[in-house]
This record gives structure tokens, C-alpha cells and sequence, in this order.
């Protein structure tokens, strides 16, 4: 059991969630093996990849396999005049976000930094003046024990672990610090 934001993600819960342990639906799912794609098919569940990978006597239980999903949507899903205000919070350091996935749903410019300029580009996207955020994801994916991973869309896990249902994924939306963002 891992523990996010109070809610517990179990083996029972979905592979890929948001902050508050709700599945969310993928676009696609693209699986690589030393930098050579895997042809899986159109697959948009974990449970597609390992039916895929599991099923595959040529890939050894140790051998890394990279996965990369992806996730189109509305960029204002989720991003509210609250998140300006925590990101103005976390700024000011009353109280500074506790959480990794905070910060990394903060950071809309992917400069690795929380700025005014996180918060300016906030306030831009509602107020229609930017249609998305800049950099390349809308959705930001991490293994959930490793939430520090900096690769943000590409997932490293084993066939082992993929077969024995060690993969749980943690979806965070650009933006949306408090998690209200509904995977639209």
C-alpha cells in the first residue's frame, strides 16, 4: 500500500490514477525495449502492456522495459484561481507544498523551478489569453514509488514487475495543484 494525499492506492486500485487515487483513461501507450518500440498494438491500459509483455517468451523477466503514455485534454481541466493562490503560497512559504506531486503539477513552464511565472501563466490560461501551457506535457506521469523520477513521461519498470502487477502510476495534471482535474 502507498499512501498519496490521505488516500491509499492498494493492488485493487487502477493502474493509472490522479492525486486522489481515481483511474484515468490514457491515450496511448507506447512500449520501447533498448530504444526499439515493442509492437503491442493500440494499447491504452497497463493491463493491454502486460497481457503484450507477459505474453512474450523472446523478453527475459529482468530485461527494463520503457513505457510512455500519453494523454491529450483540455489544458484548463482542473486549473482554477486556487491553484494560483497555493502556488502564490508556496512562494511566499506559508506553507510550502509538502507534497512532490504539488510541485510538479506547479511547475507549467517544466523550468524545475516554482516561480511568479508558474502562477502568471495560470492565471493566463483561465482567463483565455494562452491556450495551453508551454513545454510538452498536459499530463505528467510517475511510477508511484518514485515520484522524483525526472524522465515525467517515460516509466522504467521490469517484466517481472510488470507481470506481477508492481506497476501502479500516478497521473498529475499541469496546473492543477488541488486535484480536481477531471482527465478530460
Amino acid at each position: 500500500q502507498i499512501t498519496i494525499n490521505n488516500y491509499i492506492i492498494n493492488d485493487e486500485t487502477a493502474d493509472i490514477v490522479n492525486i486522489n487515487a481515481e483511474e484515468i483513461t490514457v491515450d496511448s501507450i507506447l512500449i520501447f525495449i533498448d530504444d526499439s518500440r515493442i509492437n503491442c498494438g493500440q494499447t491504452t491500459t497497463i493491463d493491454e502492456v502486460k497481457d503484450c509483455i507477459c505474453s512474450n517468451a523472446d523478453i527475459e523477466d529482468g530485461q527494463v522495459i520503457t513505457i510512455k503514455i500519453m494523454k491529450a485534454g483540455i489544458d484548463t481541466d482542473g486549473v482554477s484561481t486556487l491553484d494560483i493562490i497555493y502556488t502564490l503560497r508556496h512562494i511566499l512559504n506559508i506553507p510550502p507544498f509538502l507534497e512532490s506531486h504539488e510541485t510538479t503539477a506547479c511547475d507549467v513552464n517544466e523550468d524545475g523551478k516554482i516561480t511568479t511565472l508558474d502562477a502568471l501563466y495560470m492565471r493566463r490560461l483561465i482567463l483565455g489569453m494562452i491556450t495551453e501551457f508551454p513545454g510538452t506535457h498536459n499530463w505528467i506521469f510517475f511510477k508511484i514509488d518514485e515520484l522524483s523520477n525526472s524522465g515525467k513521461d517515460l516509466i522504467e519498470t521490469t517484466k517481472m514487475a510488470l507481470c506481477n502487477d508492481q506497476l501502479k502510476i500516478l497521473a498529475i495534471k499541469k496546473g492543477d495543484i488541488n486535484g480536481t482535474a477531471t482527465g478530460l
